[in-house]
């Protein structure tokens, strides 16, 4: 992305976001990185519930769903929706494995590069390791307490989906608590985790399709 075109993006992300968040010093930046990498590095797995709202500007109402979240180092990746219906999906060595309350779907992501790459994004705002991805232009910002990371796509593929993606951080444990897709149309997906808990025993069968 040029650098005038994605300074654009970051100024305008600035001004939207208000006067209650302040962006991070660069001192502050990096000490936020490196305790975000210590906490990757001693987390093996992580267990919770999430709640997703999808808001969609043809809408009047939001779409609510909710679930447990399951995530084991290094690329294992469970959702498993509850409400408002039964859904699973699983990312696991190089597949997508869905389970549409008891029709089971396999996708190869070696076959379709989105997915792949959407794959990666969601272990990778797991690990902390998105916030040094390449293929973003991140800016850091304090909100209540908290440290928000706003990634805009200067990846092809992604930049045709995704305008800006947030990323929102515990300030005592520097796990990720939100997950913000925002679409190129303005609709935009929430998700916050909630009950997380670092390093729980899974079992094997929580992973299997």
């Amino acid at each position: 992305m040029p650098i005038l075109k994605s300074t654009f993006f970051v100024l305008f992300f600035t001004c939207f976001l208000g006067w209650s968040q302040q962006p991070l010093s660069k001192k502050e930046e990096l000490d936020f990185l490196k305790q975000v990498k210590q906490t990757s590095e001693h987390t093996e797995t992580l267990k919770g519930q999430f709640l997703q709202t999808k808001q969609l500007s043809f809408l009047e109402k939001s779409i609510e769903s909710s679930g447990n979240f399951y995530y084991q180092t290094p690329n294992l990746v469970k959702w498993e929706y509850k409400e408002p219906y039964l859904y699973g999906v699983i990312f696991k060595d190089g597949s997508l494995l869905i389970n549409d309350n008891g029709k089971k779907q396999d996708v190869d992501l070696a076959s379709n590069k989105l997915f792949e790459k959407l794959s990666d994004l969601i272990v990778n705002s797991m690990n902390g390791k998105m916030l040094t991805d390449t293929d973003f232009s991140t800016s850091f910002f304090t909100e209540n307490g908290e440290v928000m990371a706003i990634l805009i796509p200067e990846q092809k593929q992604l930049a045709e989906f995704f305008k800006a993606i947030e990323l929102h951080f515990n300030s005592v444990t520097f796990l990720v608590e939100q997950v913000k897709l925002i679409e190129k149309s303005g609709d935009f997906t929430l998700i916050k985790l909630q009950n997380l808990q670092q390093n729980p025993s899974l079992n094997a069968s929580v992973f299997t399709h």
